[in-house]
C-alpha cells in the first residue's frame, strides 16, 4: 500500500507512509497487518484544515504588516526631509 504512495512523490520513505497510516487508522494498519487500505476519506484526514494555526499565522501576518507600514512611513518622512 505504501509503495503507491511512494511513487506519487508523497514520501520518499515506506516506513514513514507505515506510521502515519497507523496514525490515521490504527486499527487498520497495525504492525502486524500488512495488507491495510487506505480510503479517500482516509486520505484527506491528513490535509484537515488546522483552524487555531490559520488564526494565529494571520495575528502574526497583521503585526508584521503594521509593522512594516511604521518602517516604510518613518523611511518616507526621512526621505521628505
Amino acid at each position: 500500500m505504501s509503495i503507491p504512495l511512494v511513487a506519487l512523490g508523497l514520501s520518499s520513505d515506506t516506513k514513514f507512509i507505515e506510521m502515519i497510516c497507523r496514525s490515521i487508522q490504527p486499527d487498520r494498519f497495525s504492525s502486524k497487518e500488512k495488507d491495510g487500505f487506505l480510503t479517500i476519506k482516509d486520505f484527506m484526514k491528513v490535509f484537515n484544515k488546522d483552524h487555531f494555526a490559520d488564526k494565529l499565522l494571520n495575528a502574526l501576518l497583521k503585526v508584521v504588516e503594521s509593522k512594516r507600514q511604521v518602517v516604510t512611513h518613518k523611511q518616507f518622512r526621512s526621505e521628505e526631509r
